[in-house]
């Protein structure tokens, strides 16, 4: 059975957005929690919480597809670190404000970029069932044609954080 690469990202999608739903609620109920009990500011603690539950779903999805597993994982890690910093440059948390640690704006950010990577991790391994190492072995994982996607994918991130860092100083 042969999986396309938007097959694959469809499959990460679906394997990430529970998750990123779990992990919204989290966040709403950390936000609610502080606002009734606490000063109201998001407590930067919670980040890490909201982070790990939303990570959390994303476990049997790896261990299903073992082709290319490992260069699809170092580019979603890569992919991972520029949505979050991005995603956080734009809202705001990355800065601290007076007293308070990051804002919600991270927490906003690793969600985002959870469910950025397993759909990139999706259209990067192999489909289930495939063995470890029957790939082609390329660094983009599924073969020739989404090596420049891959890493064209990945330079205009890094652009796009780097302009928007230089903006915003």
């Amino acid at each position: 059975m042969s999986e396309s690469g938007w097959e694959g990202a469809r499959a990460g999608f679906r394997a990430g957005a529970p998750g990123v739903g779990l992990g919204a609620v989290v966040a709403l109920v950390v936000r609610g929690l502080s606002a009734v009990f606490g000063d109201g500011a998001f407590p930067s603690g919670a980040v890490i919480v909201v982070a790990m539950s939303a990570v959390g779903f994303l476990g049997p999805f790896w261990q299903a597809r073992p082709g290319n597993r490992r260069p699809a994982t170092v580019i979603a890690v890569l992919v991972f670190v520029l949505v979050a910093m991005l995603v956080a440059q734009l809202a705001g948390g990355v800065e601290q404000g007076s007293g308070h640690g990051p804002s919600g704006g991270l927490a906003l950010g690793y969600l985002a970029a959870v469910l950025v990577t397993a759909t990139a991790f999706g259209a990067l391994t192999d489909p289930p069932g495939a063995a470890a190492g029957d790939g082609t072995g390329t660094a983009a994982g599924r073969g020739r044609r989404h090596r420049p996607v891959v890493h064209g994918a990945v330079a205009g991130l890094l652009a796009l954080l780097a302009v928007l860092v230089a903006v915003t100083r």
